[in-house]
């Protein structure tokens, strides 16, 4: 802990025009992060980081940061220790020389080893600065570094921000940092809510500035706006004995909307409750950003809550506002819900041709034909137990509500009034919970469908996707992906391992190629880069199961050895990494993945002398020694007792058969010499090693293992 008189706090504010508020929070952690990296590479000692944030500003607080930077000691190289002193380790001139250009006394120099050998250096102290003179740098590289989904410039100015900047408050205890960002200069001048507070507010005591804001109607503290937020909720549902419907993404949303909330009940009238209720939440939640209220069994009631951004004046006026906007929102939806309900739902597939999915893929009609064909091949690859008449069903009508009024409205309730359409068509109810299912999951970690044909249907949907893109170079870099391939193959394989279904993807993809093949419209010189697509998006899916795997927990090295051999069979694959974690806490694990990487090394040195030997080359009777021997017949047994468990999938029992084989292993290397003069002997022991490699790679790469 510093003294007082060392120490001061550090506020910065960086007001804007109002942010987006999904910027607000990865911003805030940037801020962090960034302060300090800065801090500590400037070596500027600080006590502790916070950040706060409203729609129109992101705060940066420091305590107790050092009024000067630590002292700095720099080592400058000099010439090599023969060269610096002669054999009775006297100084030479070079010495003499390089002490006097670094303003030392030669006596000061010190000796260090280095990798090119020993070398004279010169340490010379730097003292540190003060950070008054230093933040000016430090402040600007956080704010002009801090990235944002999208940015954008501003007159009189040469940065780029998610929002115009318009003021800059700087504090170091009771001075002002001087630096301008363009023309803006840094102040000790802040502003209060846009509406209630209009005037330049003067901080001169950071110790007072949260106050100086509240009583300007501005919460900086996002954790207690959020408390504010939900008390408020809270008090005004109390009248319609309901409770809020759980939404911590909305309140999460809603928290960076205000700085400074006040709750509004609202009501609509009973009849819009006959809509499907994801009708009702998407009309309150996704376009008027309303919190919905439950009865005590999760049943809709006709209230809302409405957060507003100020002081509780004119409530009736503004909940009559609130209310006048849902009306219109739910009337239109009412509308839309009875005409699309005029006709069944299979109707609406006809329509499908009018509507293009992509230029050289087609229709969505044209695509409905793909997953119709795809979702039978995939059963039959996997051998899902699926009606297929209920499958093609269920594939056909997948897309027919994306021509609803309802959804060409509300684009958040694809599959949602498939489903409800579906039903009032007098579909079978797996058909209709299909529909809605094969566009699950929504997100990384997202709801599954639940039924196998939902489930069948969405890696249809989902991998005819993902290969047209490809096919026509909407493949994925970087952080771009502005089609959601990323998370439609996340999306397979979760629910590959999620149904253990034992489908290759390599077949699947192979499979989807040919189907686009047939109905896309490629050119000649798409349809002869098609052959080069698989491979891409299998490499593509290896991410995706990477990604799961270290989730549950399996080391990276685990992973890659059990997918260096194989991933195409997800399911196979997972049950190989976990089965090699497992075994990790083995103690003779270690050692045999040592003999394992020995006996490798000895057949690739043997490989770059031009020597290849086949497991099929081994030869019992060939054997001298009784070590070659024992190994021999310990393989041969061990070969047979795996069979069994590599045939049930069992890689836990076989993994712990191979490792039996530490002990007559490390015997042979100590006793048998395998590249012998001898070319018979030497090729029919490379044979046995191989032996040895091949049954360990029925499971996994074992030298992807990292051993200490």
């Amino acid at each position: 802990m510093w003294e007082k008189k060392v120490v001061d706090d550090l506020l910065l504010e960086i007001g804007t025009e109002e942010l987006p508020a999904t910027y607000i929070e990865p911003a805030l952690k940037q801020i962090e992060t960034l302060s300090k990296k800065l801090f500590s590479e400037e070596r500027v000692p600080f006590k502790e980081i916070k950040t706060y944030a409203t729609p129109r500003r992101l705060i940066l607080f420091m305590r107790e940061v050092a009024k000067k930077q630590d002292d700095h000691i720099r080592e400058v190289l000099g010439p090599s220790n023969k060269v610096a002193f002669d054999s009775q380790g006297n100084p030479t001139k070079a010495a003499i020389g390089f002490a006097k250009s670094q303003g030392i006394e030669v006596g000061d120099l010190v000796t260090r080893k280095i990798e090119k050998g020993e070398y004279v250096f010169a340490l010379k102290k730097e003292p540190g600065r003060t950070t008054l003179k230093v933040l000016p740098k430090i402040l600007k590289q956080i704010i002009t570094s801090i990235s944002f989904p999208k940015s954008m410039r501003w007159p009189q100015s040469n940065i780029r921000f998610a929002r115009p900047i318009r003021w800059l408050l700087v504090l170091y205890g009771t001075k002002t940092v001087n630096f301008s960002l363009g023309k803006l200069k840094a102040a000790r001048l802040t502003r209060g809510h846009s509406l209630l507070s209009t005037k330049t507010i003067m901080v001169k005591n950071i110790a007072k500035y949260e106050e100086l804001l509240k009583n300007n109607y501005v919460i900086i503290d996002q954790e207690k706006r959020r408390k504010t937020i939900e008390k408020a909720i809270t008090n005004a549902i109390r009248k319609t004995k309901g409770k809020l419907l759980e939404d911590k993404e909305l309140l999460d949303e809603v928290n960076y909307l205000l700085e400074y909330p006040t709750a509004v009940l609202g009501h609509f009238k009973e009849k819009y409750l006959k809509l499907p209720r994801e009708v009702l939440i998407i009309c309150l939640r996704h376009h008027l950003k309303y919190f919905s209220i439950v009865d005590n069994g999760g049943k809709l009631l006709p209230y809302f809550v409405a957060l507003k951004d100020g002081i509780s004046e004119y409530m009736d006026n503004v909940r009559e506002g609130y209310q006048r906007v849902l009306t219109a929102r739910l009337e239109d939806a009412e509308f839309f819900f009875k005409q699309d309900s005029k006709r069944k739902l299979d109707e609406n597939v006809e329509k499908l041709k009018g509507v293009v999915f992509q230029e050289e893929l087609g229709t969505l009609y044209d695509k409905t034909q793909r997953v119709i064909k795809l979702s039978e091949i995939i059963a039959g690859l996997a051998n899902a137990n699926c009606k297929k008449s209920t499958l093609r069903r269920i594939a056909l009508l997948s897309k027919a509500d994306s021509v609803t009024e309802m959804v060409g409205e509300f684009p958040e309730l694809q599959g949602i009034m498939g489903r409800e359409y579906a039903r009032i068509s007098g579909e079978e109810k797996i058909v209709a919970d299909g529909i809605y299912e094969h566009h699950l999951p929504l997100s990384s970690s997202g709801e599954l469908p639940h039924s196998l044909e939902g489930a069948v249907v969405s890696i249809a949907d989902k991998v005819d996707t993902i290969t047209g893109d490809f096919c026509v170079g909407f493949i994925p870099s970087g952080s771009q992906d502005p089609y959601g391939l990323r998370r439609q193959a996340q999306g397979i394989t979760r629910i590959i391992l999620h149904k253990k279904l034992a489908l290759p993807l390599d077949i699947l993809i192979d499979e989807a190629l040919g189907l686009l093949k047939k109905s896309a419209h490629f050119s000649r010189r798409r349809l002869a880069e098609i052959s080069e697509i698989k491979n891409q998006i299998l490499r593509f899916f290896r991410p995706r199961l990477e990604s799961i795997l270290t989730e549950a927990g399996i080391n990276y090295d685990e992973i890659d050895a059990a997918l260096a051999v194989d991933f195409s069979d997800l399911v196979d694959a997972e049950l190989r990494a976990h089965s090699i974690h497992e075994l990790r806490k083995s103690p003779d694990f270690e050692p045999i993945i040592i003999a394992f990487k020995r006996a490798k090394n000895i057949l690739k040195q043997a490989e770059e002398r031009k020597i290849k030997v086949q497991s099929s080359q081994f030869n019992e009777k060939a054997l001298k020694e009784i070590e070659e021997k024992k190994l021999c017949e310990g393989l041969n047994r061990i070969e047979k007792e795996t069979e069994k468990f590599l045939k049930e999938k069992e890689y836990q029992g076989a993994l712990e058969k191979l490792v039996s084989l530490r002990k007559p292993v490390d015997d042979f290397f100590d006793k048998v010499m395998v590249m012998v003069e001898d070319k018979k002997l030497r090729n029919n022991r490379l044979a046995l090693l191989n032996r040895i490699v091949d049954l360990f790679y029925k499971i996994a790469d074992f030298s992807k293992i990292v051993v200490e």
